[in-house]
């Protein structure tokens, strides 16, 4: 049975000093720095929505988002138990707050549809897929969520992340370096995970793109 301490995200893993308490290996490091940008992430969305619906709505979401990335970075697979989660918060999050919810919803769709003929497209010349339609759902369910806005600029820097962070990855790991597909799931999760915790800075830039 776990001790008290042993349940602290984060600490328990100083207290055991990286170690199992039981079988007493060495605990892998990715435990406790999800854990530290679990916490972070809480903090940050408690500061600016309080105890409230968005703070409930942005901590699950992210957690949702850092959990597919996660996955994605280990297994090139996005679970749909997981984007199925994460459209029912954004159809709440989007039919309570975001006043474009039919326009999101449009834009969502097309997302799915634009992707999906690209796919056929290029399976067709190249006998590739352009990007994974598990990818595909999570855009468009990601799009729901943060509104087109801040998607086209999410999207914009997890696309301008992945291929340096694609070799970065190949670099330091031993079971990507053959790989020659991107975990785009991972790119995604953290790019828009960046864009929750700075949407207030970032948007004023979109506005100023597209010159409103």
């Amino acid at each position: 049975m776990l001790k008290a301490a042993e349940l602290i995200p984060f600490f328990n893993f100083i207290y055991q000093r990286g170690k199992c308490s039981y079988c007493h290996r060495n605990i892998s490091l990715r435990y406790p720095i999800i854990e530290m940008i679990v916490l972070t992430m809480g903090l940050i969305f408690f500061i600016e929505y309080n105890l409230s619906v968005l703070f409930i709505l942005f901590f699950a979401a992210n957690c949702l988002l850092l959990c597919i990335a996660v996955i994605d970075y280990y297994s090139y697979k996005i679970p749909n138990l997981l984007v199925i989660i994460l459209l029912f918060i954004s159809v709440m999050k989007a039919a309570l707050f975001n006043t474009e919810f039919l326009l999101n919803v449009i834009i969502s769709l097309s997302i799915g549809v634009l992707f999906i003929l690209l796919n056929n497209l290029f399976d067709i010349i190249t006998n590739k897929n352009v990007i994974g339609y598990g990818d595909i759902k999570l855009m468009a369910v990601i799009n729901l969520f943060f509104g087109y806005q801040l998607f086209f600029l999410g999207l914009w820097f997890s696309a301008l992340i992945s291929i340096p962070g694609f070799y970065l990855i190949k670099s330091i790991s031993k079971a990507h370096s053959g790989e020659t597909r991107i975990p785009f799931g991972f790119f995604l999760g953290i790019g828009f995970i960046l864009t929750s915790v700075f949407d207030e800075k970032i948007l004023p830039l979109f506005y100023t793109i597209i010159g409103v």
